[in-house]
């Protein structure tokens, strides 16, 4: 099972294609992590913009996605009553592809770093990561 949750911005690519994707989560307005809307097994149809280039299944036409379902996505909760969110290891099955030829390479979500993080930093190297440290010091 996946370890991080799927949102809007993350970056997949598609067995058949030449391009990264990048999914654009537009069915979930009410769920967000990190302030990123969720995407859920209801992110279907062509969501990824741009699209994953030209496709090798169908003659290097131009590539349209048309996710069709999900699958590997965490059961454990559901959102809006009728869907379930992805996570990094959540295949996708495109209608003009085959099944699961959609898989994540980035999450979407980004790590800020607060207060317990610096704190493990030595000093002399938290200049290096933050210049406004300096005005700060």
């Amino acid at each position: 099972m996946g370890k991080e949750y799927i949102v809007n911005g993350a970056k997949a690519t598609c067995k058949y294609g030449k391009s990264i994707g990048v999914l654009q989560v537009n069915d979930n307005t009410g769920v967000s992590m990190n302030g990123s809307r969720t995407a859920t097994t209801k992110t279907l149809g062509n969501t990824f913009t741009p699209n994953f280039g030209s496709c090798s299944a169908h003659h290097n036409c131009p590539c349209i996605p048309n996710v069709v379902k999900w699958e590997k996505y965490y059961k454990g909760v559901s959102i809006n009553v009728v869907s379930y969110p992805l996570l990094d290891d959540s295949v996708g099955t495109c209608a003009l592809g085959a099944p699961n030829c959609i898989s994540f390479l980035h999450t979407g979500q980004y790590k800020f770093l607060g207060a317990f993080d610096f704190s493990k930093i030595p000093t002399e190297h938290i200049a290096d990561i933050c210049s406004i440290v300096d005005i700060l010091l």
